[in-house]
């Protein structure tokens, strides 16, 4: 049986390295929002000398708590918003510093996870794309996250706007996030995964609960989304290696590289940008069929600092 969130209760987690303007963006809106005002909200810089300290520590007056890890990789970083975690901590939450919240969005998250009495809600991420923004970066699929109605529950949740209840997570044996992926990415892909397919959590997405991510320029490239949508794949197929053959998998990927070919095939000859469909599906199927040869994407020259 669960119970009623009581936001007092409810520990906020943001892991952040090298970008004191967006994490300041973010701390303005956390603040703005009426129904953090009773939460914790724990900021675990990533950065070695501790940079943000300062920036966090301009918003005295609330409960906002600095951590400093200076252990590379997000997936360190993450555990160390694990090591938050109280004894009268009924929820936290995962949001990234790069993003801006909505008001009243912990309140959405909470309210989501009492009304379908779920131990995990994933909010909805939107991307803003820049004003100049082409067509093809705005393409469904190739760099924004896909709108998903309350209430759903297909695919995983991510560290991008998501809370846990403390219970499930002890239920599931208290797991943290696995350093392994720190190269690659993908920890907490690798964190939900045991959550949800293995310790049988359950959880639903929240079109309400809404963070706003801004697209940079420096990612507006088809060499970032293939990277990105690669990686993905690559993440996805050596976590299906856990119950599945090596030819499965791989098919499964080869399978995705086909469905990207023809869907970019039919969208070009109906007058639409393909680059979704040749970028985005293709990626990943070829990052899925490369796991099942062993091969691991590395994205982080830092251990994983990205």
């Amino acid at each position: 049986m669960t119970h009623p969130i009581d936001l007092a209760r409810v520990l906020v987690t943001v892991c952040t390295y090298g970008r004191p303007e967006p994490l300041r963006a973010f701390l303005d809106s956390y603040v703005a929002d009426p129904t953090t005002a009773d939460a914790t909200l724990l900021v675990v810089d990533n950065n070695p000398d501790g940079g943000a300290r300062a920036t966090v520590e301009a918003y005295a007056g609330r409960r906002i708590v600095y951590a400093h890890e200076p252990r590379p990789g997000i997936a360190a970083a993450r555990n160390r918003c694990l090591a938050g975690i109280e004894e009268d901590t009924q929820a936290f939450v995962f949001v990234d510093d790069d993003e801006y919240v909505e008001p009243g969005w912990l309140g959405e998250l909470a309210a989501c996870a009492d009304l379908y009495g779920v131990d995990i809600v994933n909010g909805q991420v939107d991307t803003v794309f820049p004003d100049d923004a082409p067509g093809w970066v705005r393409a469904r699929g190739l760099f924004g996250y896909p709108q998903r109605e309350t209430g759903s529950s297909d695919g995983l949740p991510a560290t991008n706007n998501t809370l846990v209840r403390r219970e499930a997570w002890e239920r599931a044996g208290s797991p943290g996030f696995d350093e392994r992926f720190s190269g690659s990415g993908g920890s907490d892909t690798e964190f939900f995964w045991h959550l949800v397919n293995e310790a049988g959590c359950t959880f639903v997405w929240s079109a309400e609960a809404v963070v706003h991510e801004p697209l940079t320029p420096d990612r507006m490239s088809l060499r970032w989304a293939w990277r990105r949508h690669l990686r993905g794949g690559n993440v996805l197929g050596r976590l299906k290696l856990r119950e599945e053959s090596r030819a499965h998998v791989m098919l499964g990927g080869v399978g995705r590289v086909g469905k990207g070919l023809a869907g970019g095939a039919v969208t070009a000859v109906t007058g639409h940008n393909p680059s979704g469909w040749l970028v985005g599906r293709v990626a990943r199927g070829v990052g899925m069929s490369s796991s099942a040869m062993r091969h691991v994407v590395v994205e982080y020259s830092r251990g994983g600092a990205g």
